[in-house]
């Protein structure tokens, strides 16, 4: 991964090595690596993009912040990705983080996001 990385950075593919650190922080995340994921993604005002949310609730959900996952994938919802391949996927992980909470309720809201 880090090769390929280092060569579209090398050949200027901007947009492909912010591709492939969302890419490598998904599997920090699922690693729960926080470090890791938060120096893959650029965050500030908002986050780089969808993908680098769902790296981010992906970590949340995996280290038991459940209350944070939903309140993220809340701002997904909000955002202009909504209907990316990564929204979808954070609606399920906000699914699982509600039926974790015992909040059934909004975990159907998330399963409903999911399939919109």
């Amino acid at each position: 991964m880090a090769g390929v990385t280092a060569l579209a950075r090398e050949t200027g593919l901007d947009k492909r090595v912010v591709q492939l650190n969302h890419v490598a922080a998904r599997i920090a995340a699922v690693e729960g690596d926080e470090t890791r994921v938060r120096s893959l993604i650029r965050t500030g005002p908002t986050i780089d993009g969808s993908h680098g949310i769902a790296a981010l609730i992906q970590l949340g959900l995996g280290l038991g912040r459940y209350e944070g996952v939903l309140r993220r994938t809340d701002e997904v919802e909000r955002g202009g990705a909504r209907h990316s391949i990564a929204s979808i996927q954070a609606c399920v992980d906000a699914a699982e983080a509600a039926v974790r909470l015992g909040e059934p309720d909004r975990a159907d809201q998330a399963a409903h996001a999911a399939r919109a």
